[in-house]
């Protein structure tokens, strides 16, 4: 008996031979190339103001067509409109570092009204504390100041006394302003180490997919993953190529300015600011606004080459992973998965905050304190306070408050009695409505003089208009000594004379208060 053996090449099993049946495929390129692509564009917008932009560019993002869709419109020239059709804007708007201010600007010393160059000063009111103060009373104490513990806000929060209270709930934000950001300087962005874990972890779990993908020899799904990964990468280098610039109003001769005090005021909520400094540290809060552009000649090319190949992943994504098998698009959906959720963590970020936080650390303004009343009794305690230092607010209230007789009045009480050092109130003004609130404002304005803080604010005004009052000087000195000069070398001075009066009086121009300070 004869034993035949048969020899049969049998095909090796693999381990996702059962997770590969035939005619089988996802149908991915709605989710690869469009799905999730407003969180990635709100990724990239929020990893770039907080500077994590390089933690983003390590894994596939889906949403490709609509990133390179978003950034391409804020390329500008004839060849990038003929790519990226539609509405242009710049970066510095897509990047929400810049805005349209709902506050209007009221120049105390110069009399001008304009709306800011930009939302910063929209960006120094605390939105949180705003809500804090408004829902809980016991955050102010009656009659004293009360310290708030909050991480954006060292200043403290003045009830104005209630006696008589009328009219609306109204904050007074009081600001000093010095030593702000120039024209031109370059706004450095420290990256979050939280956020950047965020990216790095979901830039290695892609880098293990890739790994398991090798493995298996699927490597269609291994290449569209990989083409993900180098094409974001080269996209987030772009981004980041791109730098945070200040334009700023030059002052071509600031001795001949005043100083720059002024109100913000708004016509939707009843929340106002005070800024006091000199004219150039004032207009880096009125006058500024920030820009995104490239660092080097090269980086608007570069974002533009970085938009293109967003748009040709979009067209892989639609063709290459059909061919991978079964396993590998399961694996390559798991990749974009990962990359939602990253994208989603990083548009949760608030940009606008991102833009705050810088503004708040580069602009040199400092809260000083908050007044809480009603509009009146806030309107006379500045008043008051900024009397205090010779700076009067009589015209600028004009257009806040309007014509209103007992205004005036009350205005022209505020000047007695500086005058006659103690409070006077006038017969019209005692019957009007302002009456009471002139009493508490003055009251609750001498408190504050008492209060460190506040004394350090009084004498920061007080050295601004000094230095304001000898800049002028110069300039009123300046013709004087050219005269002298003429008058050496031969020349009739009759010409320029000026009589010793007139100059006398033209040099008193300030007040007994401003003088003695």
């Amino acid at each position: 008996m004869t034993n035949r053996y048969v020899f049969v090449d049998a095909a090796p099993i693999l381990p996702t031979a059962a997770w590969d049946p035939p005619n089988f495929t996802l149908d991915l390129s709605g989710v690869a190339a469009i799905i999730g692509g407003d969180e990635a564009v709100a990724a990239t917008i929020a990893a770039y103001t907080t500077g994590n932009s390089w933690f983003v560019g390590g894994y596939p993002t889906p949403g490709a067509y609509v990133v390179a869709k978003f950034f391409g419109r804020t390329l500008h020239g004839s060849w990038w409109n003929g790519v990226f059709p539609g509405d242009r804007t710049d970066l510095a708007t897509g990047f929400r570092l810049h805005g349209t201010s709902k506050f209007h600007y009221y120049g105390i010393k110069s009399g001008s009204q304009l709306p800011p160059f930009s939302n910063i000063p929209d960006c120094l009111i605390d939105d949180k504390l705003l809500q804090k103060i408004e829902e809980d009373e016991d955050l102010v104490a009656k009659g004293q100041p009360s310290n708030i513990n909050f991480k954006e806000f060292k200043g403290r929060i003045h009830q104005i006394a209630q006696e008589g209270k009328r009219g609306t709930d109204c904050l007074l934000y009081i600001y000093t302003a010095q030593n702000g950001w120039q024209n031109g300087d370059e706004v450095k962005v420290t990256p979050n180490r939280i956020h950047m874990i965020v990216g790095l972890c979901a830039s290695l779990l892609n880098a293990g997919i890739c790994v398991v993908l090798a493995l298996m020899n699927d490597w269609f799904a291994l290449s569209i993953i990989m083409l993900g990964m180098l094409v974001n990468f080269n996209f987030m280098g772009a981004v980041s190529s791109c730098k945070i610039t200040v334009e700023k109003h030059n002052i071509k001769e600031s001795q001949k300015i005043p100083p720059g005090h002024g109100i913000f005021s708004q016509k939707h909520d009843n929340v106002i600011m005070a800024i006091f400094g000199d004219e150039s540290s004032v207009n880096s809060i009125n006058k500024t606004k920030l820009k995104v552009g490239p660092k080097r000649k090269t980086s608007n090319f570069k974002l533009g080459i970085g938009c293109i190949t967003m748009y040709m992943l979009f067209l892989a994504q639609l063709i290459i992973p059909a061919q991978a098998s079964l396993m590998g698009q399961i694996f390559f959906l798991a990749s974009l998965l990962i990359g939602w959720i990253s994208n989603a963590y990083y548009s949760s970020l608030d940009a606008t905050k991102a833009q705050r936080q810088i503004v708040k650390q580069n602009c040199g303004a400092k809260v000083v304190a908050v007044l809480r009343g009603n509009r009146t009794s806030v309107f006379l305690t500045l008043a008051i306070l900024a009397r205090m230092e010779d700076v009067s607010l009589r015209g600028v209230y004009s257009p806040l408050l309007g014509e209103s007789d007992a205004w005036k009045s009350a205005m022209t009480c505020i000047d007695e009695s500086f005058a006659s050092k103690r409070l006077v109130v006038s017969r019209e003004v005692m019957n009007s409505h302002v009456g009471i609130d002139l009493q508490n404002a003055w009251k609750t304005a001498h408190e504050l003089k008492e209060m460190n803080h506040f004394a350090e604010f009084l004498t920061q005004i007080a050295q601004t208009n000094v230095n304001n009052r000898a800049a002028l000087d110069q300039v009123y000195h300046a013709p004087e000594q050219s005269n002298y000069a003429q008058h050496e070398q031969g020349i009739s001075p009759e010409l320029n004379q000026t009589s010793s009066d007139d100059s006398n009086q033209e040099h008193r121009t300030d007040s007994p208060a401003a003088s003695a300070a």
